[in-house]
């Protein structure tokens, strides 16, 4: 099973000691058992280092979280953790247990789609402003016609009611 599950799987005891790190935990990170050892508080950074305080929270159950780390390849990942206490048959707490899974695509995402709406939503502000300002500019064109239709201008005159009009239609 530990084997064949997706999920990253490891284990530390409460030292913060790796006791076992499955495969899909060397695929996501590409780090083996023998390396993490030796790095899993560089790779991890902040993700989980202090996943030792919070020990006392897991007693009610896991606790999820997420994390960002440094895989092998250099290439940064967001990983979605959960967190629970490995209790003996006895009950007694002999370290943790983490799952994880790469969720980098998922949040970036979820960035992208946040980003589409608020772009959607300034361009709906600009689509309202837009008509806002054409509306009045409407009635000043079509009284400026009206006038320049009506009165007996001078050609001064009618050349600035030209460049009105010109500009309101712009």
């Amino acid at each position: 099973i530990l084997r064949s599950v997706g999920s990253g799987i490891v284990t530390m005891d409460m030292t913060g000691r790796i006791t076992s790190w499955n495969n899909a935990a060397e695929m996501i990170t590409g780090y083996s058992l023998e390396e993490i050892r030796e790095k899993w508080k560089t790779v991890f950074g902040e993700s989980i280092k202090n996943i030792f305080g919070h020990a006392e929270d897991m007693r009610s159950g896991p606790i999820r979280f997420e994390g960002k780390i440094i895989k092998k390849d250099a290439m940064p990942a967001i990983l979605g953790f959960t967190a629970s206490l490995l209790k003996d048959e006895h009950d007694q707490v002999g370290g943790i247990i983490l799952t994880f899974q790469d969720i980098t695509r998922l949040v970036e995402m979820e960035e992208r789609v946040r980003r589409q709406e608020r772009l959607a939503t300034v361009g709906s502000l600009a689509a309202g402003i837009a008509h806002e300002i054409r509306n009045p500019l409407a009635s000043l064109s079509g009284s400026i016609q009206m006038l320049r239709e009506d009165l007996v201008l001078s050609n001064e005159n009618k050349n600035l009611m030209d460049i009105v009009l010109r500009e309101t239609d712009r």
